[in-house]
């Protein structure tokens, strides 16, 4: 059985869209997408957090891209490291046309209270400046490593940061990264090939070299 726990619209009649969750060491609970802002075509990301269970939740991230031509960004992805620290991942670019879209992640380091852009690079052309096609995702281990992917035209790739998102390194698992996840096996890249044909990736080195342990049509 099921009951809504947060039925929230920021502008009325305009689309709000959660495209991702998480839960923290002390079970607050992460709700990150994005929403149409009432202004045409114009799209802002979004944090909703709630620390009691779903019982009541509050806005603790509402982001727009600095440069306005930029006018969507959506979060997809959100997670958390070992040492709590917060991230929310997304895309910002046009509404439409052929745009080249920013891979932006955001950090918080108090729970949501304040935020800061720790990467923001290129991605480029990431399906027509569709802000949530590009799918980025996260993944962190047990040992702090945090990673990042994001899928473009004409391929994908992964980074990687050691330092809660100071630096970063980057690394390719092959095809259009969809979604990661860490296991004490390594670390596992769910991948879509752009036809009838997905994979499943495996990394023991953290992201250097990638084994395909599933391939379906």
């Amino acid at each position: 059985t099921w009951q809504t726990v947060d039925d929230f619209q920021v502008v009325s009649n305009h689309v709000a869209e959660p495209l991702a969750m998480a839960v923290d060491a002390q079970g607050s609970i992460y709700a990150a997408g994005m929403y149409e802002n009432g202004v045409g075509g114009y799209k802002n990301a979004l944090v909703r957090r709630s620390s009691d269970q779903g019982a009541s939740w509050t806005t603790i991230e509402d982001y727009t891209y600095p440069n306005p031509t930029n006018h969507v960004v959506a979060f997809t992805a959100i997670g958390l490291d070992p040492a709590q620290n917060l991230y929310a991942v997304g895309l910002t670019g046009l509404g439409g046309g052929d745009a080249t879209d920013r891979l932006v992640v955001r950090k918080s380091a108090d729970g949501g209270a304040t935020w800061a852009t720790i990467l923001d690079v290129a991605a480029p052309y990431a399906y027509n400046g569709l802000a949530t096609i590009g799918s980025p995702a996260f993944a962190a281990d047990t040992a702090g490593t945090i990673y990042v992917s994001v899928q473009y035209r004409s391929g994908n790739f992964v980074l990687k940061s050691t330092d809660a998102g100071a630096t970063w390194t980057s690394g390719n698992a092959g095809a259009w990264v969809r979604g990661m996840a860490i296991t004490p096996a390594g670390l596992f890249a769910a991948e879509a090939l752009g036809g009838p044909w997905g994979m499943v990736k495996k990394s023991l080195n953290g992201g250097a070299t990638w084994t395909t342990v599933d391939s379906r049509s």
